[in-house]
């Protein structure tokens, strides 16, 4: 989806996520992102991009 949306290759998009605080997220069971929809994890990403 990142890739897709950004008009970018698959290793420059998980580059980019695994880079990210949404990333972070994900993998700590405290914020509990791993509940969460592949959509919904992608738009908070989006936002982080945007810097919203």
């Amino acid at each position: 989806m990142i890739a897709d949306g950004l008009h970018i290759s698959s290793e420059r998009a998980l580059d980019l996520f695994y880079q990210s605080h949404v990333y972070e997220m994900l993998v700590d069971p405290r914020y509990g992102l791993q509940t969460m929809s592949d959509t919904y994890i992608y738009d908070e990403f989006m936002m982080e991009l945007r810097g919203q």
